[in-house]
């Protein structure tokens, strides 16, 4: 797994180390793809939800 982090980290920049690949095997194990579409969609919403709370704020302050 190391190989391809360091394969992937060349390729395609930041967020494929090591740690980061061991986490995504470890989350590929541990959810079904049903539960893991729930998990994903949630932390998306999460994202979308903090970003569009952070630009309406930087519109208050403008």
């Amino acid at each position: 797994m190391q190989n391809l982090a360091s394969t992937l980290e060349v390729e395609f920049g930041r967020g494929f180390s090591y740690r980061q690949l061991a986490f995504c095997r470890q989350f590929y194990r541990t959810y079904t793809k049903e539960d893991a579409s729930k998990v994903i969609a949630y932390q998306l919403k999460k994202l979308i939800t903090m970003n569009e709370r952070s630009h309406n704020y930087e519109r208050t302050q403008s």
